[in-house]
C-alpha cells in the first residue's frame, strides 16, 4: 500500500498547538500503527468516532463555520458593543475567512486510515465493516466539500483560468516512507472523487443504526443533492433532491413549531450531538448569539443585519428565531436556533444536513432546469416547505430568473445561520453587498476565496498560494 506525507500541518495533528518545527520531529498522533488499525474493530471504530469530535469543534461547525459563513455575507453584522470577536471577518478583511484546513485534513486522514484498514479486520462481521466503510466515505466527502467550499471557485465561476482546490490525498501516510508533498488537485478532480465517495456510501449505508446522529443512506443521498447543486447538474439534484424528501425517516416541521427543528432535531438528516460534559459554553453559538434574559450570560456579539430583517416582510414561523432585547444602548434580535436546548448553557444539538434545505434543493434545481413543468414543480415544493412555515403560497405565475431569485431569498431565511449564505453568493457568482457600502465584494474578489494558512505553504513547497494572498 503507497503511503504519503502529508505535510498539512494540523492534519497529521489532534488538532493540537504544535508548531511547524515540532511536526517535523514528531510523529503525527493521528497516525494509526498498522497492527492496531488492521485487527482490532474496536480501535478502528474509535478512529472514526474522532472524526466526528473534530466537527465540533469551535474552530468548525461547532462555532466558527456557521458564524463566519453569514457574516462574511450580508445576514450578519457586529453588534456596538462587542467583545472583538469576528471584526474582521464583518469587514472581509483580507485573511480573515473559513479556516478549516487543518480540521478538514485530519478527518481526511482517520478516514483514509479506517478505509485502507476496514478489509483486512478478522473480529468485525460484513454488516459491521460496510458500515464502518460507508461512515469514512461520507465523512471524506463531507471533508473535502467543505474545503471546496472555502479554498476554491466552483467549477462554472472560476476566475481567470485558475481551477484549483486542494489537494486530493486517498492513502494513509506514514512518516516511515519517503517525502511526498501533494500539489492541488483541480475543482472538477476534487469534486468528481466526493461524488464518487458519497455514491459509494450509499450503496453501504443504512437509516436505522444511530440515526440522524451518524452518517446514513439517506443523509449522504441529501449531501450528494447538495454537491450537485452547487456544480449546476440542476437534473441530477433534482431527481435525488426528490428521492430524498420521497424516502426522508423525517418530515418538516409542522406549521407554528419552526424552532422545533433545533430545540428537538426533528429535521435533521444528519445532527452533531453534544452530551453535557461536551459543552463549548462561552465559545459556543449559543454564546455569541446571544445573552440568556436572566444572567446575562454569553457575549451576543453577533446579530442580524437590518438587510436580513427587512426580508422577513410576512408574518411566518421563522421570525421566532429571533429575541428582541436591548445590548447596551441598542435594541438589538439575538438569535436563538441555538439556545442551549441540550439541558446545559452551550450544549445544542447542531444541524449540519436538515430536510428543508433539500426541499430547497429540489425547488431551486427544478426553476433553474427550467423546462416544461419545472417550474410548476419547484413552486409546488416551495409552498410544502412555505405552509409549514405558516407563509403564503407562491404566486402561481412565478418563473424564470424571478423564481430562482424568490428561491434564494427563501434559502436566505430557512437557513439562517446554519452556515451556507456566504457559500449561496458564491456558488451563483453573485456580489456581496453589506451594510456599509464600502465592505462590498465583488463576486470575483480575491478575497471571496479563501487563503490557505501560511503554515501549509511554508511546509509543502509543492501548494500554490490562491490569486491575490
Amino acid at each position: 500500500m503507497k503511503k504519503y506525507i502529508l505535510f498539512i500541518v494540523c492534519a497529521l495533528l489532534l488538532i493540537g498547538g504544535e508548531s511547524c518545527d515540532d511536526l517535523l520531529d514528531t510523529k503525527p498522533k493521528l497516525e494509526v500503527s498498522e497492527d492496531i488499525a488492521l485487527g482490532d474493530y474496536s480501535s478502528l471504530s474509535a478512529v472514526m468516532m474522532s472524526c466526528y469530535d473534530v466537527l465540533q469543534n469551535t474552530s468548525y461547525y461547532g462555532r466558527d463555520f456557521m458564524v463566519i459563513a453569514d457574516m462574511l455575507a450580508d445576514n450578519l453584522e457586529l453588534a456596538n458593543i462587542n467583545s472583538g470577536r469576528f471584526q474582521g471577518h464583518e469587514s472581509n478583511d483580507e485573511g480573515d475567512h473559513v479556516n478549516i484546513w487543518g480540521q478538514a485534513y485530519s478527518i481526511i486522514s482517520r478516514c483514509n486510515n479506517v478505509l485502507a484498514a476496514i478489509d483486512n479486520l478478522e473480529d468485525a462481521t460484513d454488516t459491521e465493516k460496510s458500515k464502518l466503510k460507508g461512515q469514512a466515505l461520507f465523512m471524506r466527502a463531507f471533508a473535502y466539500f467543505d474545503l471546496l467550499r472555502v479554498y476554491s471557485r466552483e467549477p462554472n465561476y472560476v476566475v481567470n483560468e485558475f481551477d484549483l482546490a486542494c489537494p486530493l490525498v486517498l492513502q494513509p501516510f506514514s512518516f516511515d516512507d519517503s517525502e511526498v508533498y501533494p500539489k492541488r488537485n483541480s475543482v472538477n478532480e476534487v469534486y468528481t472523487q466526493v461524488e464518487k465517495d458519497l455514491g459509494d456510501a450509499i450503496l453501504l449505508l443504512n437509516n436505522e443504526e444511530s440515526f440522524p446522529y451518524f452518517p446514513s443512506k439517506i443523509a449522504a443521498k441529501a449531501l450528494k443533492a447538495r454537491v450537485l447543486l452547487y456544480q449546476e447538474k440542476w437534473i441530477e439534484a433534482a431527481s435525488l433532491a426528490d428521492e430524498v424528501i420521497e424516502e426522508s425517516p423525517v418530515i418538516l416541521a409542522a406549521a407554528g413549531s419552526y424552532i422545533d427543528a433545533f430545540k428537538q432535531g426533528v429535521e435533521s438528516l444528519f445532527e452533531m450531538p453534544y452530551a453535557i460534559d461536551e459543552s463549548l459554553s462561552h465559545n459556543s453559538l449559543q454564546s455569541i448569539f446571544m445573552e440568556t434574559e436572566t444572567t446575562r450570560t454569553g457575549y451576543g456579539d453577533v446579530i442580524p443585519t437590518e438587510g436580513l430583517l427587512e426580508e422577513l416582510t410576512e408574518d411566518g414561523d421563522r421570525i421566532t428565531m429571533f429575541r428582541p432585547a436591548l445590548k447596551g444602548n441598542q435594541d438589538v434580535m439575538y438569535i436563538t436556533k441555538y439556545n442551549g436546548y441540550g439541558g446545559s448553557y452551550g450544549v445544542d444539538n447542531i444541524a449540519l444536513i436538515r430536510l428543508s434545505e433539500v426541499y430547497l434543493i429540489s425547488a431551486e434545481a427544478h426553476a433553474e432546469y427550467n423546462q416544461s413543468g419545472s417550474a410548476e414543480k419547484a413552486r409546488m415544493v416551495l409552498n410544502t416547505l412555505r405552509a409549514n412555515r405558516n407563509l403564503s403560497t407562491v404566486d402561481p405565475a412565478l418563473e424564470g430568473r424571478e423564481l430562482v431569485e424568490f428561491i434564494l431569498k427563501e434559502r436566505r431565511l430557512e437557513l439562517a445561520f446554519e452556515g451556507h449564505r456566504f457559500f449561496d453568493l458564491k456558488r451563483k457568482g453573485n456580489d456581496i453587498l453589506k451594510n456599509d457600502q464600502d465592505d462590498n465584494l465583488d463576486w470575483d474578489d480575491y478575497r471571496v476565496v479563501a487563503k490557505i494558512p501560511t503554515t501549509e505553504i511554508d511546509v509543502n513547497t509543492s501548494l500554490v498560494q490562491n490569486p491575490g494572498y
